[in-house]
């Protein structure tokens, strides 16, 4: 996408978000807050290798601000924050990221309820050398990124049961990198719209039930490469059904199905479905389960389209005034349609978070995940585990600054040596609130 285009889309926002503020009702109740945060961290395996490890020393800047205006039940909002992280002795490591947002809407106990959204998402990084043959980056290899969000809403009330909800949303992801690397099929500029309608009603005083249909249309700058070659586009028409169930004062479920029909600018066509089901309780006084289940049709960077299966089951048991226990288990399959290649991963994990004061928090976490993947002869499998442990120790100093230090450690084992490697990471973070 051209330069003066990714100006335009940016220009666009900035308007929207100057109109939003210009036409804002007079203020009456105001507030401003914003944090700065530093850490310091030391790894002794920056690039991730096997062999011939080495060392860096890496620096991450992280200031926010937020910004909130009522009146009269009316509400303004904007939020701004910024991840900048350097590196000692790898300078093209270096990565920066930014995220604008600025939230609208009258108030929600009206029966007319209006709302817009804007988000601005800017970055840029290196690609890692890990996934390339050559040794050293270069300035060749960055890649600058930039996603504008805009999500105006109207809901409707109808009578005290039901409400109306229409909503818009368009997409702009641009991309701006070396020819080099944009024709290895990774990145794609890309733009979407549509729009849904959603029926909600109210079944009982716990139980809603939701249906609704939407459109989307989404075009890419270059054709998709490893299925539907020739495509640059598609559309989507979806249907959908919801279930939301306060069950008990103590238990909750959710359930989402929809289908969607897509059609590809070639003429090719795909029908597909997803679902997905949650459930939260407490089975005690003080232990919380969560459990979830979903089963879905994605598409990966390349254009692929795969299936995926994934349940997780996670407790929180609260152990007196100052210790909490956690612990879960997932499961998940994916499978290529195009490949035949299937994945299965598990992944477990154990957690201990102790308030030695209601200042000084201590937490502790570990964890499994392994990967198991085979082509579709059968015939090839590649295996791998990554163990992890971590430490976090924060205190409260003041009442507007704080300081915590860290430390992790992660141990990738495979069958591909490029994807062995073992690394600690130590930490210091300051934050003051202003």
């Amino acid at each position: 996408m051209s330069s003066s285009l990714r100006k335009q889309n940016r220009l666009i926002g900035l308007i929207i978000i100057i109109t939003i503020l210009s036409s804002s009702p007079p203020k009456t109740y105001a507030e401003i807050h914003s944090s700065l945060a530093v850490q310091t961290e030391y790894t002794d395996n920056i690039l991730l290798k096997r062999e011939n490890r080495e060392a860096d020393r890496k620096l991450t800047i992280i200031p926010q601000m937020d910004y909130t205006q009522k009146h009269d039940g009316n509400h303004l909002t904007l939020h701004y924050n910024s991840n900048l992280i350097y590196y000692d002795r790898h300078p093209r490591q270096d990565s920066f990221n930014h995220y604008l947002s600025g939230i609208m809407g009258t108030d929600p106990d009206k029966r007319i309820y209006l709302s817009l959204i804007i988000s601005d998402n800017y970055g840029f990084s290196y690609i890692n050398p890990r996934r390339f043959t050559q040794p050293v980056l270069t300035d060749r290899d960055l890649v600058e990124s930039n996603t504008l969000d805009i999500k105006p809403a109207l809901r409707l009330r109808l009578g005290s049961t039901a409400a109306l909800i229409f909503n818009y949303q368009y997409n702009n992801v641009d991309y701006k990198m070396n020819p080099d690397i944009a024709s290895s099929g990774n990145w794609r500029d890309s733009q979407s719209q549509g729009e849904s309608l959603v029926w909600e009603q109210k079944i009982t005083a716990d139980m809603i039930v939701e249906t609704g249909y939407s459109y989307l249309s989404k075009t890419f700058d270059r054709p998709l490469t490893q299925q539907f070659i020739g495509a640059t586009g598609y559309d989507n028409q979806q249907a959908q059904v919801g279930l939301h169930w306060q069950i008990t004062s103590e238990m909750k479920a959710d359930f989402i199905y929809n289908y969607v029909w897509r059609k590809y600018d070639t003429g090719s066509k795909q029908n597909y479905s997803n679902w997905q089901g949650n459930l939260g309780t407490k089975l005690f006084a003080n232990t919380l389960l969560l459990a979830n289940y979903n089963q879905l049709y994605q598409d990966d960077v390349f254009g692929q389209s795969y299936k995926s299966r994934q349940a997780s089951l996670d407790l929180i048991q609260d152990v007196g005034q100052r210790f909490q226990l956690s612990g879960g288990i997932s499961y998940a399959e994916y499978e290529y349609l195009l490949s035949g290649q299937t994945t299965n991963s598990w992944k477990t994990r154990l957690g201990l978070k102790t308030n030695f004061t209601t200042k000084l928090i201590l937490n502790i976490e570990g964890g499994l995940q392994a990967w198991d993947s085979q082509n579709a002869a059968g015939n090839e499998n590649v295996d791998r585990k990554i163990i992890s442990a971590q430490t976090l120790l924060s205190y409260q100093m003041f009442d507007k600054f704080s300081w915590s230090l860290g430390y992790n450690y992660t141990n990738s084992q495979a069958d591909d040596v490029n994807s062995e490697y073992l690394v600690n990471r130590y930490f210091i973070t300051l934050k003051a609130d202003f």
